[in-house]
């Protein structure tokens, strides 16, 4: 009898526990968390230094050397050949030449000298003649003188007995003449362009200079 109390109790009581465990709610699924996609942009890059190149300058080609000895060359030489053949006044004048070279010393290739001088700074060198020794009267005098105008000889002026020109420190050209004894002229001149222009002004004996010519015994 006890026996069957006991396995009767023993039912209930599971009975009981079975129903206490229906009666709870399940426990809810708690989603698993989920993780945020790793970035996949890539860290962003500095922008580079930009450093201006700097402005190239504009290139200088300078300006071709000139052979004047070549430029000059009809000149040159028809000075050269008249004063090897000791020319006289009137061959000199035929030829075009300064009669004053007959007042050079005697052995006139070595008396009487040429050199170049740019007088206007325009980047061409003139032409300048006359004596290196000789007669007083023709002391710094400019027999001749030429430019260059297209690349050919253009004559500047050219000195006579009564109309000389001098070569001034500050390379202006004066001018002294004379039609008489009575009569005298004096100028001062600049050179411009190829041609000679007064300007204002005294010639003063004290500032004519020689300048440093070459022997036409050695052209």
């Amino acid at each position: 009898m006890k026996k069957s109390c006991a396995i009767i109790a023993a039912i209930l009581s599971l009975c009981m526990l079975c129903a206490c465990g229906a009666g709870q709610p399940a426990a809810a699924d708690t989603p698993a968390p989920t993780q945020a996609p790793a970035s996949t942009s890539e860290p962003a890059t500095p922008a580079p230094d930009v450093t201006e190149a700097p402005e190239a300058s504009p290139e200088v080609t300078a300006a071709p050397e000139v052979d004047y000895s070549a430029a000059y060359a009809s000149v040159l030489t028809a000075y050269r050949d008249a004063l090897a053949a000791n020319a006289g006044e009137g061959d000199l004048m035929g030829a075009g030449l300064s009669v004053l070279c007959i007042y050079a010393g005697e052995d006139k290739p070595a008396c009487v000298g040429y050199c170049f001088a740019d007088l206007d700074g325009d980047g061409t060198s003139e032409l300048l003649i006359g004596q290196i020794s000789g007669n007083e009267f023709t002391d710094k005098v400019i027999f001749d003188a030429y430019t260059l105008v297209d690349g050919a000889p253009v004559q500047l002026f050219q000195s006579r007995e009564r109309a000389r020109y001098y070569l001034c420190g500050d390379n202006t050209v004066a001018f002294e003449g004379s039609s008489g004894a009575d009569s005298s002229d004096s100028e001062l001149y600049s050179v411009s362009g190829g041609v000679l222009t007064a300007i204002s002004g005294t010639p003063d004996s004290a500032n004519y200079v020689r300048p440093e010519f070459t022997a036409f015994s050695n052209y």
